[in-house]
């Protein structure tokens, strides 16, 4: 799953969704690879943030700026417990339809 992750090192490779497969694809629950795949999320997060944090300043220190990141933090975990929930007895389909359509379009476009 970790190797899989590294392939969201290439412009247009979702990170959660090849982890997300990769978990699938080793048997895991769809359910239990989403959650895996957030959890291989949290160092990541918080190593961008620590890179980037010493390039912000002054709007690091401000209260307008904290505010900002519990709201992205509370929003975020929102996010992931109504998509755990979904998953229950959802399906991916839809979001690899999504990726593959867009993919396409976006390469014809380019050409």
């Amino acid at each position: 799953i970790g190797a899989a992750q590294a392939l969201a090192l290439f412009p247009g490779v979702s990170r959660s969704g090849a982890t997300i497969t990769a978990g699938l694809l080793l048997g895991l629950r769809r359910e239990d690879a989403a959650r895996f795949s957030f959890v291989l999320a949290v160092p990541i997060v918080f190593g961008a943030g620590v890179l980037e944090f010493k390039h912000m300043g002054g709007i690091a220190m401000t209260p307008a700026f904290w505010t900002a990141v519990f709201c992205a933090f509370a929003a975020g975990l929102a996010v992931i417990a109504v998509f755990l929930r979904y998953l229950r007895n959802g399906s991916l389909l839809a979001f690899a339809v999504y990726r593959v359509a867009l993919g396409a379009i976006l390469l014809a476009l380019g050409r």
